[in-house]
């Protein structure tokens, strides 16, 4: 229950989901968190390193790789 107050999931959403659905939605609330957090730690940590990375697509990868 906490982490759906913590999360602000509507009282709609607990009362009428079962309790495995409303498991899953909480855990994959938290990995996107944790994955955005992570996002977050290793764009601070390449800008005090003085890295310049940037996110590329697939084809924009393929296009360097081959050169173009």
């Amino acid at each position: 229950m906490q982490k759906c107050v913590e999360h602000r999931i509507p009282d709609a959403i607990i009362t009428n989901s079962h309790f495995n659905d409303l498991y899953v939605l909480i855990m994959s609330i938290d990995i996107a968190n944790l994955k955005h957090a992570i996002q977050q730690a290793r764009k601070a940590q390449n800008k005090n390193s003085n890295y310049n990375v940037r996110d590329v697509s697939a084809a924009e990868a393929v296009k360097f790789l081959k050169g173009g």
